[in-house]
């Protein structure tokens, strides 16, 4: 674990460098060194085709424009998501947060030239276990933190209120989680920062016609890896890091998010450039004076972060 001065030192270092307009990968390597546990070394569940480093010289501070930094032949970037292991069903008028915390059985990143890796522990004749353990949600962390440090990119659908809210819950690292957050890209959170309420990763997949749709509901992943359907579920995580890749390079070309609405209508909001969380934040707050009920607040998605990490 990391001391509370390294934890300070570390938030004001992250808060200065943005301020001045300076890239963060500097600070990312000072994270690193704050964050690193050494009683838990890295060690890779399953590995192909590892993650190109983008061209030298660019930012991750620089927001994600149509045919500058987003291209494939200027910048590599990926998108990653977890899975978790509790099993429920929702009743009406019940939240997902009513069911947390969650443990993780399976988690995924994917990057934009294809390469991949999944995140998953095993029992000791070699099976998947039905949660991931501390050791290997910790990798996971600094896998993010290495690709953040090499200027790659990292993005999440609702990566900032859910993926890792509970990766750093497992890895028992939330502040180290939280650093990472503030430096990734979370194009639902921006959305909902410009309109006020979330939109899912099918609705905007078909909004965006990318050709790609989720292979199962999130809410029988749980059922099939307990049932022994891992390479299915595998399969179901990888696969929405790509559609999230899909969307990010559709987002970036047209400039816009488009969605299927809860009415079958579509939608859309324009997002000339994909920001940061962190520069999100920034923002002025959505107007959800319109809405009806107390709904999704922006403090909803920060409100695990430890005091004080939070721009200002």
């Amino acid at each position: 674990m990391y001391s509370r001065l390294q934890l300070t030192l570390v938030r004001l270092v992250f808060a200065n460098r943005l301020r001045a307009g300076v890239g963060i990968s500097g600070c990312n390597r000072l994270r690193r060194a704050a964050t690193t546990d050494t009683n838990h070394p890295v060690s890779v569940i399953f590995h192909a085709n590892t993650v190109a480093p983008p061209a030298s010289g660019q930012s991750l501070r620089k927001p994600l424009r149509m045919g500058v930094e987003s291209s494939r032949d200027t910048m590599g970037f990926l998108s990653f998501d977890i899975e978790i292991a509790d099993v429920f069903d929702l009743k009406p008028g019940e939240s997902l947060d009513d069911y947390a915390p969650f443990s993780i059985s399976v988690a995924a990143a994917v990057a934009s030239d294809g390469g991949k890796r999944l995140w998953y522990s095993k029992n000791d004749d070699g099976s998947p276990k039905i949660q991931m353990d501390e050791t290997d949600a910790r990798d996971m962390l600094s896998y993010l933190e290495r690709m953040q440090a090499e200027n790659t990119p990292v993005f999440a659908w609702n990566g900032l209120h859910f993926d890792l809210r509970w990766l750093g819950h497992n890895a028992g690292q939330t502040g180290r989680a939280a650093l990472i957050a503030l430096a990734s890209y979370d194009p639902m959170f921006q959305f909902f920062n410009r309109r006020g309420f979330p939109v899912s990763l099918a609705a905007v997949a078909d909004g965006m016609g990318i050709g790609q749709s989720k292979l199962m509901d999130s809410a029988d992943a749980p059922k099939e890896w307990q049932a022994g359907n891992h390479e299915r579920v595998m399969e179901y995580v990888v696969g929405d890091c790509q559609m999230t890749n899909r969307i990010v390079e559709a987002i970036t070309g047209r400039r816009f998010l488009r969605w299927r609405t809860k009415k079958g209508t579509y939608s859309s909001e324009p997002l000339p450039q994909l920001k940061t969380v962190a520069e999100v934040l920034r923002d002025p707050e959505p107007d959800q004076s319109w809405m009806r009920g107390p709904g999704l607040r922006r403090s909803d998605f920060t409100d695990w972060m430890p005091g004080g990490l939070l721009p200002r």
